[in-house]
């Protein structure tokens, strides 16, 4: 059951790219292990808030648990290393990037839930510890941290709790009964150019028809080619009875991984061209903000100018009129003093002045 052969929803090709890809090979993996066409499956999704599990398992009865409280069908608000479920109460397990989002120290108590829960299959994702990982999730991190300048708290918690091991994460459910497959998802030299064009255009207004038709476009012509190393995550199937549709469904994704020599990335013209696009528009995105800064200063600068030289020509016609003021009480003082000069001179005050001597 390759990709190209299983079709979807066409609204689920506008979900956000990585998203869709977990979500796709959960719907995949689910019509794999299905006992017979049509027939429905008792599925537990953990970590699944808002609840898009529902919607892709359409025929499936599907519960959904987290930790968020929430209002919403078929969801229950519950820690996945303590389920509220008996055991064996579920066909299929699913979680989709959650181990990530566990502190290491309940990592292990929410593999033996899982187990304990699943009555026979588990589908799980997540990104694992890994140098060239870890290295692009610091990058994003960074760069929407400082450029975008606020905090993306989900990616801050794998930073916070460390990424899990992968061996160590196979081990323990291999511990709790599972037989398991594990593959690439997500092409790591895609996923993180795709996390930055994304992020740089949520940092804008009016862009969701713009994301949707991002994703729409990777989802249709690059999410097929995604199944190959290095990859962002890791899909890990099981099977309590070691059921050969799971080492069937696994192998097969596991064939279509194309690992790039010596690890660099690899990429035809049109995939070129296509990050090419993304990273030109950002860059003219970046060259525009820079010019409406300079703009805006310059405009500050030029107000605070002309607040200044008003300031001055106030500062001037104040002291104009000081002057003015100043010249009419000396012409004031000076006509004051010629008419007491005239009155010393008058014959009268000339008498009362003998007089009074």
């Amino acid at each position: 059951m390759s990709w190209k052969k299983t079709s979807v929803r066409d609204d689920f090709l506008e979900l956000p790219f990585d998203q869709f890809q977990r979500y796709k090979a959960a719907r995949d993996f689910a019509d794999a292990v299905r006992p017979a066409p049509g027939e429905s499956l008792k599925v537990l999704d953990v970590g699944g808030f808002p609840g898009l599990m529902v919607d892709w398992l359409p025929d499936d009865s599907v519960t959904v648990v987290d930790v968020i409280e929430a209002e919403a069908p078929n969801y229950i608000q519950a820690s996945g290393a303590e389920l509220p479920f008996e055991d064996s109460s579920f066909d299929l397990v699913c979680t989709c990037d959650t181990l990530e989002h566990v502190p290491a120290g309940e990592r292990d108590a929410f593999l033996r839930e899982l187990a304990r829960v699943s009555k026979e299959y588990l589908f799980m994702t997540a990104p694992f510890a890994d140098e060239r990982t870890t290295m692009a999730e610091e990058i994003l991190y960074g760069y929407v941290e400082r450029v975008l300048k606020t905090d993306f708290v989900t990616l801050r918690e794998h930073l916070d709790n460390g990424l899990p091991d992968l061996d160590a994460t196979l081990s323990g459910l291999s511990t709790a009964g599972f037989s398991t497959e594990d593959f690439p998802s997500g092409y790591l030299y895609h996923w993180l150019p795709m996390m930055v064009a994304k992020h740089h255009l949520m940092s804008h207004p009016e862009t969701d028809e713009l994301h949707r038709r991002v994703d729409r476009f990777y989802n249709l012509n690059y999410s097929p080619h995604d199944c190959r190393e290095p990859s962002y995550r890791r899909v890990i199937v099981g099977s309590k009875a070691g059921a050969p549709a799971v080492k069937a469904f696994g192998g097969e994704r596991a064939a279509q991984a194309v690992s790039a020599d010596g690890g660099a990335p690899t990429a035809d013209d049109a995939q070129l061209e296509f990050f090419r696009l993304l990273t030109g528009l950002i860059d003219q995105d970046l060259k525009r903000d820079v010019s409406q800064l300079v703009d805006e200063l310059r405009g500050s600068t030029n107000q605070d100018l002309a607040q200044a030289r008003e300031a001055l020509s106030e500062r001037d016609r104040q002291l104009a009129d000081l002057k003015s003021v100043v010249a009419a009480q000396n012409e004031s003082l000076d006509e004051l003093h010629a008419l007491v000069s005239r009155v010393r001179n008058f014959w009268p005050y000339r008498i009362y002045k003998r007089f009074k001597n």
